[in-house]
């Protein structure tokens, strides 16, 4: 692929693509950071497997409880040391009394998010849902003691920058998938997969 310009230090500005249209400068560091990004999403999933998404013997709806595992004990100090009550009352009274139905969601989620952004597969939706799923637990996790909030706004804005740039169209399925949205005529399949990658 050729440069499509030349800084003052005689560096490509940009790739042109097969479409013509030009990469920007650092396109590998967008690329392998969302897969290192989706890695970790992939990871946060190995702690809270279904069935019992790391909480043997289920979740008791009791804040009280003790001895508490896995997912069911991150939704026990969210609703514990909720930042925002009303959050706090949703984890306390809704999730957590359905706690089946929110650990799958989490979990498959989470794993969607982590083959999304580590193989660029409709990664501009990918990473919208990825930033938005970041602040649900900012706002869950920002006054759990022992939680350093930041990690959580860190990981939205990485999120959000894949998002904004299309990370997932350098060194990505999504590299192909764009080429046949945009290719021929235009169909709303085709509208909805140019949308996402």
């Amino acid at each position: 692929m050729a440069a499509t310009g030349v800084s003052s230090r005689g560096l490509p500005t940009g790739v042109a693509t097969p479409s013509g249209l030009a990469w920007p400068t650092g396109w590998w560091a967008l690329g392998i950071g969302r897969i290192i990004i989706g890695y970790l999403w992939f990871q946060q999933t190995l702690w809270k497997l279904p069935p019992d998404f790391g909480s043997p013997g289920g979740c008791p709806t009791s804040l009280s409880a003790k001895h508490l595992g896995g997912l069911c004990d991150w939704m026990h100090r969210e609703a514990a040391h909720a930042y925002v009550p009303l959050y706090g009352s949703f984890v306390r009274d809704v999730a957590i009394p359905n706690f089946g139905l929110f650990g799958s969601l989490t979990w498959l989620t989470e794993t969607a998010l982590a083959i999304s952004l580590v193989l660029g597969l409709l990664g501009r939706l990918g990473s919208l849902v990825a930033t938005l799923w970041a602040i649900n637990l900012t706002i869950g996790l920002w006054a759990v003691p022992g939680e350093w909030y930041w990690t959580y706004v860190m990981l939205a804005l990485l999120n959000a920058v894949f998002f904004a740039t299309a990370a997932s169209r350098y060194i990505g399925v999504d590299m192909f998938l764009r080429r046949y949205a945009l290719s021929g005529p235009r169909t709303p399949l085709k509208r909805l997969i140019a949308l996402a990658s």
